[in-house]
């Protein structure tokens, strides 16, 4: 109303029996070199930012680009990243199990472990750790299991209760199947616990050759502060052929404890196939690279369930969270509630190391529930603009983070 009348006041001030003279000026040359510098900054910066985009094509080809992704856009056959997507479907089933040949005999110049010969330290030993060694708390407001491995990976091995607080596990040796060999995968450790300081988590690779079993390579593994259960991922070094895991307790205070898992090779499915025309929970962070992505829809009030969701990396998962939390009117208000939610393993094609995001399966409280739309009667009603339905309704607080699915009973293991 305000623009509105000054709008009005300048149009009566103007008097159209009397317009003002227009005094001509040659001007042009003047702004020619006024604009001249602006115009070329910008045409650098331009050539710049394209010339940046071109540089990366070639050295990331084989794994996700922006630039790769557009190409294949314009030529209608891309999904975007979820194409460079891979997922591990049951990480159980990529467990390596132990090899039926195990080495006993060292290469000669072969190292043995402490007050232990090369042959003593090549075999199979267990001090310390016990089978699900974890502690048994609670999360204070879910009441559910704190340290419950996630993706029904299994069996774990901890140190937690353990007489001496102190222990030693080296798990036998296994084969490295060929995807493992290649490159295709890397070789992967659950750990939780104090994985650092006095304890030490360590991926070791070998191989037989004429003269003896070959210890070729031992990666360190382990995250710092992070005591949660977490992912190691350790590329397989060329011609090994075996690998096994060596963890070490040398903590003494209680929560010095250590968890592992036995090394896995993920045996992976292209995201595209995984979560395919079901229902995707994406969060707006990274909508815009995942063009295949069947989004929930809302329709009359009434909110349709996904199940799966999608968050950016890191730099991004914060914001999408927060944008989706219940405190500011997000979509995890319902979600919530009525479902409960498990992130799946999932690597970038030939960048495993690289942080593009998340995937979750949402497992709904009520699978069998019939949708909230088949008990909807929708009509068509008419009221004046200054009609009012009654009170509003009486807010209620719903719970911030996603429940987590890791001790549900009621889902079944294996493939989604």
């Amino acid at each position: 109303m305000i623009a509105l009348l000054v709008a009005l006041v300048e149009h009566l001030k103007v008097d159209e029996r009397q317009p003002p003279v227009a005094i001509e000026e040659n001007r042009s040359r003047a702004l020619r070199l006024g604009t001249a510098p602006l115009s070329i900054a910008c045409a650098l910066l331009v050539l710049a930012e394209l010339a940046a985009l071109a540089k990366v094509i070639p050295e990331r080809w084989d794994t996700y680009t922006l630039a790769t992704d557009n190409v294949g856009q314009l030529a209608g056959r891309s999904c975007g990243l979820s194409d460079s997507v891979y997922v591990e479907d049951d990480p159980a089933s990529g467990v390596l199990p132990a090899s039926d040949h195990q080495p006993e005999h060292p290469v000669p110049d072969a190292r043995g472990g402490q007050d232990e010969s090369p042959r003593q330290y090549l075999a199979h030993t267990s001090r310390g750790f016990a089978r699900g060694g974890l502690p048994d708390t609670r999360d204070p407001a879910e009441g559910q299991p704190t340290w419950t491995p996630p993706n029904r990976i299994g069996p774990v091995s901890g140190s937690y209760g353990a007489p001496t607080r102190t222990g030693e596990i080296r798990t036998p040796w296994s084969g490295l199947p060929e995807r493992a060999r290649t490159g295709e995968v890397p070789v992967v450790v659950s750990a939780a616990g104090t994985t650092s300081g006095a304890n030490a988590v360590t991926v070791e690779f070998g191989r037989d050759t004429a003269a003896g079993f070959e210890i070729l390579d031992r990666v360190a593994v382990g995250r710092g502060g992070d005591r949660s259960w977490s992912d190691e991922r350790v590329p397989t070094p060329e011609a090994a052929t075996k690998v096994r895991l060596v963890a070490e307790d040398r903590a003494l205070d209680e929560n010095g404890w250590l968890a592992v898992s036995p090394p896995r090779a993920p045996q992976l499915t292209p995201m595209t196939d995984v979560v395919g025309d079901d229902p995707a929970f994406v969060e707006w962070t990274a909508a815009m690279v995942h063009a295949c992505a069947n989004m929930t829809r809302i329709r009359n009030g009434i909110a349709e369930l996904p199940r799966y969701r999608i968050s950016g990396g890191q730099e991004l998962r914060d914001m999408g969270q927060g944008w989706s939390a219940p405190n500011a009117g997000g979509p995890f208000g319902y979600l919530n509630v009525a479902t409960s939610m498990a992130e799946v393993p999932t690597y970038l094609r030939n960048d495993g190391g690289t942080d593009w995001g998340s995937l979750y399966e949402v497992h709904p409280y009520e699978p069998d529930a019939l949708p909230a739309t088949a008990a909807a009667d929708t009509r068509i009603e008419q009221h004046w603009g200054w009609w009012r339905p009654g009170p509003p309704s009486t807010p209620i607080t719903l719970p911030g983070d996603a429940p987590a699915s890791n001790d549900r009973s009621d889902i079944q293991p294996g493939p989604r």
